[in-house]
């Protein structure tokens, strides 16, 4: 959490993550065993774009006409005895069915992966958020605001995506894949159009602000201001699975466009692509960026970013993206 969400982490849960972290890696290196893999991809209409046109800028309310990914992404792990050993499951979508709680909840995720391993005894199941960064679950629509769910409206949602996924895996859609593995890790700098001090000033000075929080994260980009730069690095990395088959990594809340953007880069490959890494918060792309709206600026005293980004984000990626799967291309030569 400390390079994610200044402010919002603690010691001690850094130290329990860390050590987590080491133990799946110890049980990982410990459960080696020679099996298949198989991929596949179903659609549902679960989550509904947060971005509804206002008076100038979108708001964050329920927009059922607006941009959203529907594609869930299944990843199939089985032994050599045709046993289900690991489900990698992607989507795109907010986990806050349940709203503003003060409950740690493992959401509509957790609960897909609890039901699936349920059916798949002995497999692990793991969800790997998409382009979420600009939609939130359907059934929390109410009108034109969102609700807080009940578990049972929760349990509908995670048991409706786990339904899909069995049907697909046991009516044989998923396709064997042959693996090839070759990856690169790298920066995307997006550039910053720095506000002045006294944008920040003003919030933390402002007697009627009662955001105690964003006071705090204001208060921190003053005392840090003149040592910040005006670029944000964006880490982001390609895994090539197969020569038909890739991840595409890219930290942040990653918006639906932003991947389409990228997804050019790959042509007609299939890619996987996987949002909500460490570090920056919201990336939108450049259509999101002159729109305005919480993506866009309204998080940037949040994440403690010295201004909002600059259009030419889409390009960047695209280069950026296709530079490296070349590089990836290039070593087989």
């Amino acid at each position: 959490m400390l390079g994610y969400d200044p402010g919002q982490h603690s010691d001690e849960y850094e130290a329990f993550l860390l050590e987590r972290t080491k133990s799946c890696l110890d049980r990982a290196c410990n459960n080696v065993f020679e099996g298949t893999i198989a991929y596949g991809t179903i659609e549902g209409d679960w989550n509904m774009n947060r971005r509804r046109p206002g008076n100038g800028k979108p708001t964050n309310a329920p927009n059922p006409e607006g941009d959203k990914d529907n594609t869930l992404g299944i990843l199939s792990v089985h032994d050599q005895d045709g046993v289900s050993k690991a489900l990698l499951l992607n989507y795109s979508c907010h986990p806050v069915t349940l709203g503003a709680t003060l409950w740690i909840s493992a959401e509509y995720p957790g609960r897909m992966c609890q039901l699936l391993e349920a059916e798949f005894y002995g497999s692990t199941a793991i969800f790997f958020q998409g382009a979420g960064g600009c939609s939130r679950p359907k059934i929390a629509a109410d009108g034109k605001v969102w609700k807080a769910c009940t578990f049972d409206e929760l349990d509908d949602m995670a048991t409706a995506m786990a339904n899909n996924v069995k049907r697909a895996i046991c009516a044989g859609k998923l396709e064997p894949i042959e693996l090839r593995l070759a990856a690169r890790q790298f920066v995307v700098p997006l550039d910053i159009e720095v506000y002045p001090k006294e944008f920040f000033a003003k919030i933390v000075n402002d007697p009627n602000a009662p955001n105690a929080p964003q006071k705090n994260e204001a208060r921190w980009v003053l005392e840090h201001y003149d040592d910040m730069g005006d670029q944000v690095p964006l880490h982001a990395a390609i895994m090539r699975l197969s020569d038909d088959l890739y991840v595409a990594f890219l930290c942040g809340e990653v918006t639906y466009p932003v991947k389409q953007h990228v997804l050019k880069a790959f042509g007609d490959k299939q890619v996987i692509f996987v949002g909500y890494g460490d570090a920056t918060a919201y990336i939108p792309d450049d259509r999101y960026i002159e729109e305005g709206g919480y993506e866009a600026e309204g998080s940037v005293v949040e994440f403690r970013q010295r201004g909002c980004f600059k259009t030419g984000v889409d390009q960047k990626l695209i280069d950026t993206y296709g530079k490296y799967l070349q590089d990836i291309r290039a070593q087989d030569d």
